[in-house]
């Protein structure tokens, strides 16, 4: 899956804005427009939310040549025009392409670089998982790095979502596994921080279904294994990992006690998120832009541990589903927190340590951006959504439903 065709574009900030009907639901926080910066041609790929530092680490792949910055920072409570700012961590090598961020329980940024530029006369090396500590604020020095054997990754350019599992916090910091999944190759990376080493697994379910079409859009992909998010800790420190592939509508589930331990990887099919074609949902009209397809493929998810929810960014959709993960995966807990018809592309989904959901959405087409008068639609925007009122009234927190 690639995204090739962008435009120059520039970062606005404006006050937090409600873009639901809903109360407050959904905030947009900032928004990207066409027009010259010093940030031309950086296109946000991720997102993560320090609540300590206040601040959003954004990476931002090297897929142009004229690429100023591949890791970039914005202090989430300016309240004036504010422009990427560069990392202002200290690596003890240079970022090459930086593909994935996630801020984890111990105040650490964990940091994916693919170690190779799509375009760009860049060094190349072997793809690394850095970690840097946000507890010195002043310079986050870098105090992990592993690089990733070449053998495990062909296709570091498709590197997609990163989760990081801390098995204990209250017990330190050392017990960390992650897991990255590469949708080219349908393979999940396992890599074991305290033994500093790695593993990669293949699996039918990481395979795509079939293509994948945008509707509304000519963009179309066939993508495997995409999104990871966890789920609950057990008393052991174990949970369940949900992954999805980008191209489907299945979600899978396996404990992560099995990965930690080198077992046989035997995943539970959850369900299928796919309406069947005699839903009468398939082809109704949800709630107000929003409209149903019936082809829910997704790329990016997300748990929230304090409502014990499950979010899922479908762009055919144009919403924002949930899912009650202590009740059976049918429609009685189910549902939708938001849909907006504008929605192009749901591109990364995170819960910060507050239970904040934070999501960097495409919006619009990318061809179609320049027939568009800039200062009406904003091309990309990063929302946020406080989990416990944007559940609210819906089937996701056992009300009644306003979409169903």
């Amino acid at each position: 899956m690639k995204f090739l065709v962008w435009f120059p574009i520039f970062l606005i900030f404006q006050e937090f804005q409600s873009i639901s009907s809903n109360g407050e639901t959904v905030q947009i926080l900032h928004h990207w427009i066409f027009g010259d910066s010093i940030i031309k041609q950086n296109i946000p790929d991720s997102i993560a939310h320090d609540v300590k530092n206040r601040k959003l680490f954004i990476a931002i792949p090297r897929v142009f040549e004229s690429n100023t910055m591949t890791l970039a920072e914005i202090n989430d409570g300016s309240a004036r025009s504010a422009n990427f700012i560069p990392f202002s961590g200290k690596p003890t090598k240079p970022f090459i392409s930086v593909y994935q961020v996630v801020v984890d329980e111990c105040d650490r940024l964990w940091v994916l670089d693919a170690g190779s530029a799509y375009k760009g006369r860049y060094e190349k090396r072997n793809a690394a998982i850095i970690a840097f500590d946000l507890k010195t604020k002043k310079d986050y020095p870098e105090i992990s790095r592993y690089e990733i054997p070449k053998e495990y990754v062909k296709e570091p350019h498709y590197f997609a979502k990163m989760a990081v599992d801390v098995v204990n916090p209250t017990e330190g910091c050392d017990k960390t596994f992650i897991y990255i999944a590469n949708h080219l190759e349908c393979a999940m990376i396992v890599y074991n921080h305290k033994d500093k080493t790695s593993r990669r697994i293949t699996h039918r379910s990481f395979q795509p279904k079939r293509q994948t079409e945008i509707t509304r859009a000519s963009l179309k992909y066939t993508s495997g294994l995409y999104s990871i998010t966890l789920g609950q800790r057990d008393a052991n420190g174990d949970r369940i990992a949900y992954y999805i592939p980008g191209s489907g509508t299945e979600l899978f589930a396996i404990n992560t006690k099995k990965i930690k331990n080198k077992e046989a990887f035997v995943p539970t099919r959850i369900g299928d998120r796919e309406l069947p074609e005699d839903s009468p949902l398939r082809n109704k009209n949800l709630w107000a832009l929003s409209y149903s397809t019936g082809l829910n493929d997704a790329i990016t998810m997300a748990y929230d541990p304090l409502t014990k929810v499950l979010f899922v960014g479908e762009p055919n959709n144009r919403r924002i589903a949930c899912w009650k993960t202590e009740g059976e995966f049918t429609d009685e807990n189910k549902d939708a927190i938001y849909s907006n018809n504008d929605i192009y592309l749901f591109k990364d989904m995170s819960v910060d340590a507050h239970g904040t959901l934070w999501s960097l959405v495409y919006v619009l087409e990318p061809q179609e951006w320049y027939k568009l008068s800039p200062k009406v639609i904003p091309r990309i925007q990063i929302w946020k959504a406080d989990t416990s009122i944007a559940i609210g009234g819906t089937k996701c927190d056992a009300g009644e439903s306003m979409y169903y």
